[in-house]
C-alpha cells in the first residue's frame, strides 16, 4: 500500500509540474484570475428582425430563455479579461463562443460554486418571436419557460440539467450526459429526442404531433398525460412509469426496474406485448403468465424488462 501511495503522490507531483511548465511557457499565471470582481455585465439589444435564429458554444454556462418585456432580442452575460466570450453579429444566426484560456477553463469551476450568476447567459426574446436555437455547453443547463413561438430548439451539454416549462417549439434535440430532463406543459409540432446518460427524465402535458423518443442509461422514465402518435422510452437501470399517455404506438423498456403503465383507454383498442425475464406481468390488475394479448388490436403497446415486474392497467 505504501509503495501504491508513494506512486500515486509521484504521479501527482509531476502533473503538477508539467502543469507549471506548460502555464510559463504560455505566459500564463498557474492560478489564473477567477474572481468575481474581474467579470462585467454585457447586454446586447438586437431587434426581432436582425436573426434568424441563435447559435452558442459555451463552456461552464448555464442558458436560461425568457419572454422578453417588450418587443427587444436580449442576451445577457458576464465576461472577464480571462472568460471572454466572443460575438459575431453578421449573419442570419447570432452567434456566441466562448474564448477562455486552457489554464482558466481548468480552474473557473472554483468561481462557478460561489458566484454562480456569473455564469448565466440570459436571452430575452419577445414572445412574437420564431427563433432556431442551437446550443452547446460542456458544463451548463438550460431553462425555457413561458415562450410560444419557438422554433427547432437543439441543446447538448456534458454536464447540466434541462427544464422546460410552459413551452410550444417545433421540434425538441435535447441531450445531457449527467443530468435530468424535465419537459411540462409543452407543445411540439415535430418530432422530440431526448437523452441523458446519468439522469431521470419527467414528461408532464407534452403533446407532440410526431414521435417522441427518450433514452437514460441510469434513470428513471417518468410520464404523465403525453400524447403523440409514437412514444418510446428506453433506460437501462431504472423504473419506468407512465400514466394518461394517449398513442398509437407505446414501447416502454427497461433492464432492471419495474415498469407501469395506465392507460386512459378501452384494453380492446391495443395490441400488447410484456416481457420479463426475472419478474411477474400484470395485466389490467391479474397475474399472467402469457405476455401476448390482442394481437389484430390496431394500436400496440410494448412493455419490456430484463430485472423486474411488467404491470399494465387501463382505466376507461
Amino acid at each position: 500500500m505504501g509503495k501504491l501511495f508513494k506512486v500515486a503522490l509521484g504521479l501527482i507531483l509531476i502533473g503538477f509540474g508539467l502543469f507549471a511548465v506548460f502555464t510559463l511557457l504560455s505566459d500564463e499565471p498557474v492560478w489564473a484570475s477567477v474572481n468575481a470582481e474581474d467579470y462585467e455585465i454585457n447586454e446586447l439589444i438586437y431587434s426581432v428582425e436582425d436573426f434568424q435564429g441563435f447559435d452558442f458554444d459555451l463552456y461552464n454556462r448555464d442558458v436560461i430563455i425568457r419572454n422578453s418585456e417588450d418587443d427587444q432580442v436580449r442576451v445577457t452575460f458576464y465576461t472577464s479579461e480571462e472568460d471572454m466570450i466572443l460575438v459575431d453579429a453578421t449573419g442570419e444566426n447570432l452567434k456566441l463562443t466562448k474564448d477562455v484560456e486552457w489554464v482558466f477553463r481548468w480552474f473557473s469551476g472554483f468561481t462557478y460554486f460561489t458566484d454562480p450568476e456569473l455564469f448565466d447567459v440570459y436571452i430575452d426574446l419577445p414572445n412574437n418571436a420564431n427563433y432556431n436555437i442551437d446550443i452547446e455547453s460542456s458544463n451548463g443547463k438550460l431553462e425555457i419557460s413561458n415562450y410560444s413561438n419557438l422554433g427547432n430548439l437543439d441543446f447538448d451539454t456534458s454536464n447540466g440539467s434541462i427544464t422546460l416549462n410552459q413551452i410550444t417549439a417545433t421540434k425538441l434535440d435535447l441531450e445531457t450526459s449527467n443530468g435530468p430532463i424535465s419537459l411540462e406543459e409543452v407543445n411540439v409540432t415535430g418530432t422530440v429526442d431526448l437523452y441523458t446518460s446519468n439522469g431521470r427524465i419527467t414528461l408532464t402535458d407534452l403533446t407532440a404531433t410526431q414521435k417522441v423518443y427518450f433514452k437514460s442509461s441510469n434513470g428513471s422514465l417518468n410520464l404523465l398525460n403525453v400524447s403523440a402518435p409514437i412514444v418510446e422510452g428506453i433506460t437501462s437501470n431504472n423504473g419506468v412509469t407512465a400514466d394518461n399517455v394517449v398513442t398509437d404506438n407505446l414501447d416502454l423498456s427497461t433492464s432492471n426496474g419495474n415498469v407501469t403503465v395506465t392507460i386512459h383507454d378501452d384494453k380492446n383498442n391495443y395490441a400488447v406485448d410484456m416481457t420479463t425475464s426475472n419478474g411477474s406481468r400484470y395485466y389490467d390488475g391479474v397475474k399472467v403468465d402469457q405476455s401476448l394479448f390482442n394481437s389484430s388490436a390496431s394500436k400496440s403497446i410494448d412493455l419490456h424488462s430484463s430485472n423486474g415486474t411488467v404491470r399494465l392497467d387501463f382505466n376507461n
